[in-house]
């Protein structure tokens, strides 16, 4: 489990750091800068005889690339140092090495007369560190930047991005207009939100988290979670028990046009564990044998349920699913909502404190009737004035966002081939059968966890573009049985 800081958090870290420390910004950029190289070394494998280009600007990032070239010849290389940017805008600390670089070597600057000479440069070597621009970029590259960044991406070198590929938001993770595509990035101090979210995956290549002695921060909110970050062993079976030790759990939803999800959802949730299961639809049509189906217009009790299920599939238009909705807003039951489900939502008068909220992009931009746009640039934003109502989260996505009031956890599946219909009908399945014995924040932990094992499994046997959802709930049990 590692932090995750906002640019704000890690700004008042770094501060907090050399006062505490008494170091000056020299030292700590020094340090950063070893860090740096020996991953670079260490991950990139660079040949004594390669050719490595570094490209600075004149911020915090700049000044890091400063100290990976005075180190690279200390390693005996002989790298090329390219700067863009004005020097009279650099801090102190970016001047101190900028003066040692100067001594040693010819330094490029980008200019519209050195142009073609950045280019040969950036051409004849193998390796490119781009020092460009980190946490500090606000708003799309454009002029020298932005042809520069064109430039780099299209000479397919293997590149080595400092703390995060230039381009790329530090608070959101979103692309701007272009960023660098690296081959590794070595991420300074402390995940960044814009290392993990959004677009972030498609552009840091291979990631690897840098200790330079800041200070630790204990009070942070949001972590990167992995998969040995906890356990999803379901429930232990003694030989003298029967179904409803394991579980009762009743799914309400599914349409005329819409059958497949809540069937998906409940069949994941057997398969992950849960003992007896209700299907409860218009119209329902048996379609499992495993499975009991009731019509949505037949009188239910929903007292004495383990957990429920409440919208894949759901037509909203029907007013029995809105009374059924009510039933569970006004009880403690524990309870996933998704789908169509999500539709009846009030966020001011949810009043159940056991339910659990699974939309993905869209849903979760409706729920606050503003455009996904919204929601991608200020994702945290949103997530808090959920979990601050007492609700459980989860925001699908390329990274999962599993919430409450104490917690936000990020979680990378890693696997592209989830964008499949239905995968999310299956996680909701596997959430619904750790709420049996399980608090909302850890069933959704642990069914996110679950399905991403099964889905990685239903990936190496189809492959991430044959893989469909029924793969995934196929792969439970494999997953389970390995433990």
């Amino acid at each position: 489990m590692e932090a995750v800081l906002s640019v704000q958090e890690m700004k008042d870290l770094e501060a907090l750091t050399l006062k505490e420390l008494k170091l000056s910004e020299i030292d700590l950029m020094k340090q950063a800068g070893l860090e740096l190289t020996e991953d670079f070394l260490e991950r990139a494998r660079p040949e004594i005889h390669d050719t490595i280009s570094i490209v600075s600007s004149v911020g915090h990032n700049g000044g890091d690339g400063l100290v990976m070239y005075l180190e690279l010849i200390k390693h005996g290389f002989k790298p090329k140092m390219v700067i863009i940017g004005r020097l009279d805008q650099a801090s102190q600390a970016y001047k101190y090495f900028f003066e040692m670089v100067n001594k040693e070597t010819k330094i490029f600057f980008l200019t519209k007369e050195t142009d073609m000479d950045v280019q040969k440069a950036l051409v004849s070597s193998k390796y490119i560190v781009d020092a460009i621009i980190g946490i500090g970029l606000s708003r799309p590259l454009d002029g020298f930047y932005l042809d520069l960044v064109r430039y780099i991406n299209g000479l397919e070198k293997i590149v080595y991005s400092v703390d995060i590929p230039t381009g790329i938001h530090p608070n959101n993770g979103l692309l701007f207009n272009e960023a660098i595509k690296a081959n590794y990035t070595g991420i300074v101090g402390f995940y960044k939100y814009g290392n993990i979210i959004n677009d972030a995956l498609d552009y840091h290549g291979q990631i690897k988290v840098l200790d330079i002695g800041l200070v630790k921060k204990h009070d942070v909110m949001v972590k990167l979670i992995f998969d040995e970050d906890f356990s999803i062993e379901p429930k232990k079976r003694n030989h003298n028990s029967y179904k409803y030790n394991y579980g009762l759990g009743y799914f309400i939803g599914g349409s005329k046009t819409m059958p497949g999800a809540i069937n998906l959802s409940v069949l994941a949730a057997l398969r992950s564990g849960m003992g007896i299961a209700h299907v409860i639809q218009e119209n329902p049509v048996a379609r499992h044998l495993e499975v009991i189906y009731e019509d949505i217009n037949d009188p239910i009790d929903i007292t004495k349920v383990d957990s429920i299920v409440f919208g894949p599939g759901l037509n909203p238009k029907h007013e029995d699913y809105k009374k059924i909705y009510q039933k569970i807003n006004d009880s403690q039951i524990k309870s996933v909502i998704d789908g169509g489900g999500l539709k009846f939502l009030n966020l001011d008068e949810v009043k159940n404190p056991n339910m659990i909220l699974t939309p993905h992009e869209k849903e979760f931009s409706d729920l606050f009737s503003v455009g996904v746009d919204e929601v991608e640039h200020h994702p945290f934003k949103y997530i808090k004035e959920i979990v601050d109502k007492n609700i459980t989260l989860i925001l699908k996505g390329q990274t999962n966002v599993i919430a409450n009031k104490k917690h936000i956890y990020l979680y990378q599946s890693k696997n592209p081939g989830l964008a499949t219909a239905g995968s999310g009908d299956v996680l909701t399945g596997t959430i619904a059968s750790y709420l049996v014995d399980n608090s909302p924040i850890s069933a959704a932990i642990k069914g996110v966890l679950l399905h991403s094992k099964a889905a990685g499994l239903a990936r190496d046997k189809y492959g991430q573009v044959s893989m469909i959802a029924s793969d995934i709930i196929h792969e439970i049990a494999n997953v389970l049985k390995r433990g």
